[in-house]
């Protein structure tokens, strides 16, 4: 027993050591690690290598000798990011933390990796002891804690953390990279919901309530201060870190779900002498219901009416059923859930009278009245169309953006209805671009002009506007305004260079440049834009390529139609910056004549031919002697290929 008690003194005794050492007879130990002259040579062989496998190698050459060893395991982890085998990344940076838990870099490696890999809940975990450990990235912990709640709908969590960050630096900078010409301030939230982490390739963002024009400035002139309004409330010392800036660019765009954060960047601007494009104060007036206040009586524009429910939950049904009713309504309407764009959370209703609709969760919700405006075209015979146009106002200025297209019931028109469409009748390709050239002449004579003076009411310097022409007998030829408002995102660098789409995308954003010179009192320059997707034209110079022209007749033959060929054909022209048609053929084949310059052709000639659906079995090239084409298209089909005529 004596013994016994002996070793439990002892023991107590060695408890109450200083950092952990043990201690006899009074004196303190420290543990040490085993002599290090071998892991050192092999660390030092590690640092040197060159080449993937040269590093892989190096690394797991250390770990034979010190398998814990948290620097090899790091390098290890980040060749497995090289590799893209983000689970084996995350198992390897989990084992460096077990040694290093409170090492930060291994923390965000491993978050990423883990998110990537489909272990969620794991990068959770790991976030949440990195915002306890965080000494010198605190905010980005919490940013990074917060998008992963925000993952996983975990949105009270997620606005918590998404305010504490914006506490704890409410201000970023992004620094012009050459001359600075212009500063601009970015208000935005980040507390407002729907802030996210993007498992693919780690990015934070916050989905609704915002666009993307900031990120379309001119990055080599523009320094673009961004600040956080979240936190202004119940600390306003906050808006003493600003620093000088010529103009103030509110970036907050949903009336509905940032209404509080609208209201604290208001504050902010009437507190600095600063010009304000998108004053928060008439953003917070582009909701439907004061859309339709202000722009419903313009002679030959629609604005439907908006009734809003309130915040409701669970089923609401007969919620809606009577207000249809009581604000007499017509069959059918659409419910709608505010603070969401690209169409979701919203269905059309054609019988309000038997209504079942469930929310999985509380929700602002409101009714619109629908007006129809579906039209029928001869070329696409026994099918009813539903445009939705797109365009963007800068500066009192509309400028054309893209024209989607659903068919038979594809109310809800959005990218994926459209991309059907246009590939059931490639035509509407034609259409989009007429639109994209020539606004004014796609509609009645007027339109266009009283729908831009129409818009000029609402007194934002940049916002789109989604509409359509009514088709209804009682309002035939009037604007149907489906949507207005600053939410929406510009597609300039998500789209391929020299196409109609990126070019008018281009044209939209040098506009917001002048705009925002023009504002700030500042003599415009040659903008730096965000160039889109890079593509062969611009890559090789085939835009302003001075090699002498040609033009060839294409016959494809193998499984070439119905597989989307005539449309690959044309995206590939004005991706080569060339002009030609195309068309399907009675026996089955493809033809196309191109026409451009004899370099582009013979890059276009030497690709792999056809979208992956597509089984190309051979393919006839003749010089073509016809008139050139000027433009890119799809025609109708022929029974048979066009005859060019012989050189004389």
């Amino acid at each position: 027993m004596a013994k016994a008690k002996d070793r439990k003194v002892a023991v107590n005794k060695r408890s109450k050591g200083r950092g952990g050492g043990n201690h006899r007879d009074g004196k303190a130990y420290s543990l040490k690690a085993p002599p290090a002259t071998e892991v050192f040579d092999a660390k030092r062989t590690m640092r040197g290598a060159r080449g993937l496998e040269a590093i892989v190698k190096a690394a797991r050459a250390v770990l034979q000798i010190e398998p814990t060893d948290p620097e090899a395991l790091r390098y290890l982890g980040e060749m497995q990011i090289a590799r893209g085998v983000p689970k084996e990344a995350a198992e390897t940076f989990a084992r460096a933390l077990r040694v290093s838990p409170n090492d930060e870099a291994l923390l965000e490696r491993y978050i990423g990796q883990a998110a990537k890999a489909g272990a969620h809940w794991d990068a959770l975990c790991a976030a949440r002891h990195w915002v306890d450990a965080a000494v010198e990235k605190p905010a980005a912990a919490a940013r990074v804690l917060a998008g992963l709640y925000g993952l996983l709908g975990k949105e009270s969590l997620s606005q918590h953390w998404a305010s504490e960050s914006a506490l704890v630096q409410p201000l970023s900078a992004n620094q012009a990279n050459e001359t600075e010409r212009m500063r601009v301030l970015v208000l935005g939230t980040v507390a407002s919901g729907s802030y996210r982490y993007r498992p693919q390739d780690g990015v934070l963002a916050t989905v609704e309530g915002h666009n993307n024009l900031a990120q379309m400035l001119d990055a080599q002139s523009v320094t673009r201060y961004r600040f956080s309004v979240d936190r202004l409330d119940d600390h306003p010392e906050l808006i003493k870190q600003i620093p000088e800036v010529d103009i103030i660019y509110n970036g907050i765009t949903d009336a509905s779900r940032c209404t509080e954060a609208l209201h604290k960047a208001e504050w902010l601007c009437d507190r600095m002498n600063v010009p304000v494009i998108n004053h928060p104060s008439e953003v917070l007036r582009t909701t439907r219901e004061e859309n339709a206040q202000r722009l419903g009586d313009a002679e030959g524009v629609l604005v439907p009416r908006s009734i809003p429910l309130g915040r409701l939950e669970e089923e609401i049904g007969d919620r809606i059923s009577e207000a249809v009713e009581q604000h007499e309504l017509e069959a059918p309407v659409i419910m709608r859930a505010a603070g969401f764009q690209n169409g979701r959370n919203m269905h059309l209703i054609e019988d309000p009278t038997n209504v079942k609709v469930r929310l999985v969760e509380p929700a602002e919700v409101y009714l619109l009245q629908y007006h129809d405006v579906t039209y029928t075209d001869p070329r696409a015979p026994d099918h009813r169309l539903h445009p939705k146009y797109r365009a963007f106002m800068v500066g009192g200025r509309l400028y054309p953006i893209h024209l989607r297209v659903g068919h038979d019931g594809d109310w809800n028109v959005h990218i994926g209805e459209s991309n059907r469409t246009f590939q059931k009748f490639p035509w509407l390709y034609d259409d989009e671009q007429d639109f994209l050239e020539d606004p004014e002449g796609t509609f009645a004579p007027g339109v266009w002009k009283n729908l831009e003076r129409t818009l000029q009411r609402l007194d934002l310097g940049y916002f789109g506007v989604d509409f359509a022409v009514c088709t209804d007998p009682r309002h035939k030829g009037d604007i149907v305004i489906f949507e207005a408002n600053a939410s929406m995102r510009s597609f300039l660098i998500d789209t391929d260079q020299n196409t109609p789409e990126n070019e008018a995308a281009r044209k939209v954003i040098v506009a917001v440049h002048d705009h925002f010179c023009e504002k700030a009192g500042i003599e415009p320059w040659a903008f730096q834009l965000p160039a889109g997707k890079s593509t062969p034209a611009t890559e090789d110079g085939f835009d302003s390529s001075d090699a002498p022209s040609r033009a060839i007749q294409l016959l494809f033959s193998g499984r070439v139609q119905g597989v989307g060929f005539r449309q690959w054909v044309r995206h590939e022209l004005h991706r080569h910056a060339l002009n030609g048609w195309v068309r399907n053929l009675g026996d089955g084949r493809v033809e196309a004549v191109i026409a451009g310059p004899e370099d582009a052709l013979e890059h276009f000639l030497g690709q792999a031919m056809g979208p992956e659906a597509a089984e190309l079995k051979s393919r006839e090239v003749r010089d073509w002697y016809g008139r050139h084409p000027e433009r890119v298209q799809i025609r109708e089909a022929a029974e048979v290929p066009a005859e060019s005529d012989e050189p004389s």
